[in-house]
């Protein structure tokens, strides 16, 4: 048959999981995951003209990777289930990875958020092309769990599939022009104007400005793979793709130290020692990087199964302390603590840590240690990571680049600040702000302007008060 309409009924074995949202980069960078597993080294992320309305633009993102059989295209948009699970240990079809998909949300939250509605078009060796068209609006409004499959040979009249074969005869091309074979190809249609305009105006690849570059990011969070051998190719023009280059988030810093530890899981009935590094990387005052070392970037960077995941915002995860590793710091002979200490890894007050970062290498078999949401942009450090936790905030403040710097006594400070060619200024309009409130009693102003005169002198620093 070449068109049929297939079941997606959610799967009963997920039941309860509900999907977090995606913004706009995480929905993307979960897309280009599932490349990265496809067991190919080229991937591509490009605009292109909708080929059923060219009016229209599309977003498109494939791989030369091994595809996907007639009888799974579908089952990549079963709510909560995961066609990465079948196999022993539940490896990734690369056998790269472990234990992903176990949430079963992935794809199903990645269309929601970039479409309307999107064409999987992939194709085995071994088989003819085939193609999916999920559409989740028209499921929500009919509440019928069901995607149309093509089987696109060659022949045929039907428009739709003469469609889908354009999209793959047009796109699936290597560098030499040959068409491939193999591979899985996703065409996200119905991209509201607000995407597409972020879309035209950050696929791009520009390392030192990375907030308003896709590619960096995409640089960054597939640092790994990419210094591996895969290549991702980005743009708003098909034949003007730029390749994304690796991005190291500690390239330029000198490693401080690094510590081991290890935790128990059972896996398929065998309990296994997982290790878990984490490595503390420091810059001296003055550097310049990618991402400016400044306080919001300061902080645990955690690379799960190799790729680096961090907050919606695309920062660090937060390193707030659990209530155990709290009261272990506070037992702590090392640990100078009072009521105003902050119980946070990475202080968020004031930047005295921002040249510090900290690298987690983890895998997903740890998701819930790390208390890992479905689309993987919340983790945090739960009380099963208690010694990783205080190994943080001790070592961070071993660390910190300001200590025994700072100055040690009042008259320092005040010198620092009144010499201050800037802030001098404000130091003498403040103490006249002051002295107003003695203008009418005259006695009270003249032992006031005597105390101060006085106390600056002792301090080394005359300040006159007219």
């Amino acid at each position: 048959m070449l068109i049929e309409n297939r079941d997606i009924t959610p799967a009963p074995n997920f039941a309860g999981k509900k999907a977090s949202g995606h913004t706009l980069l995480t929905a993307l960078k979960d897309n280009l995951d599932n490349h990265f597993d496809s067991e190919s080294s080229v991937i591509k992320l490009f605009l292109a003209p909708d080929l059923e309305n060219p009016k229209k633009t599309v977003l498109i993102s494939l791989d030369f990777g091994t595809g996907m059989p007639s009888d799974r295209i579908h089952k990549m948009y079963v709510d909560n289930h995961s066609t990465k699970n079948g196999g022993i240990n539940r490896w990734t079809i690369n056998r790269k990875r472990r234990n992903l998909g176990r949430f079963g949300n992935g794809m199903k939250n990645v269309v929601s958020r970039l479409g309307g509605n999107v064409l999987t078009i992939s194709k085995i060796e071994s088989d003819c092309i085939h193609a999916v068209d999920y559409n989740p609006s028209k499921i929500e409004i009919t509440q019928e769990y069901s995607a149309t499959v093509y089987r696109i040979e060659y022949g045929t009249s039907e428009p739709m599939i003469e469609t889908l074969r354009k999209y793959w005869t047009t796109y699936m091309i290597d560098e030499e022009g040959s068409h491939i074979n193999h591979g899985t190809m996703n065409v996200f249609k119905n991209v509201n104007s607000e995407i597409l305009s972020q879309l035209k105006r950050k696929l791009n690849y520009e390392p030192f400005n990375i907030k308003s570059s896709f590619g960096a990011v995409f640089g960054e969070t597939f640092e790994q793979f990419l210094n591996e051998g895969d290549k991702l190719y980005i743009g708003t023009d098909f034949k003007k793709l730029v390749e994304v280059l690796p991005l190291n988030p500690f390239s330029g810093a000198t490693e401080y130290t690094k510590e081991i530890f290890s935790y128990t899981r059972t896996i398929d009935g065998v309990n296994e020692l997982i290790e878990v590094p984490v490595t503390f990387y420091r810059w001296e005052r003055g550097d310049i990087h990618y991402r400016p070392l400044t306080q919001p970037n300061a902080g645990v960077y955690i690379n799960r199964n190799g790729r680096l995941h961090l907050t919606k915002k695309e920062q660090p995860i937060s390193t707030e302390l659990p209530e155990t590793t709290i009261e272990e710091l506070k037992s702590d002979a090392d640990v100078i603590w009072n009521n105003n200490t902050a119980w946070n890894a990475f202080c968020t007050s004031h930047s005295r840590f921002a040249l510090i970062r900290v690298k987690v290498d983890m895998t997903s078999d740890l998701d819930d240690a790390f208390g890992v949401n479905n689309v993987k942009t919340e983790m945090s450090l739960t009380s099963e990571l208690d010694k990783l936790a205080q190994c943080i905030f001790k070592t961070v403040r071993k660390m910190d680049p300001f200590k025994g710097n700072g100055t040690s006594s009042p008259d320092e400070r005040f010198a620092r600040y009144a010499c201050n060619k800037v802030n001098k200024k404000h130091v003498r309009q403040a103490l006249e702000n002051t002295l107003s409130e003695f203008l009418h009693d005259p006695e009270s102003l003249r032992v006031s302007k005597d105390i101060i005169s006085k106390f600056t002198s002792q301090l080394g620093q005359d300040v006159t008060i007219i």
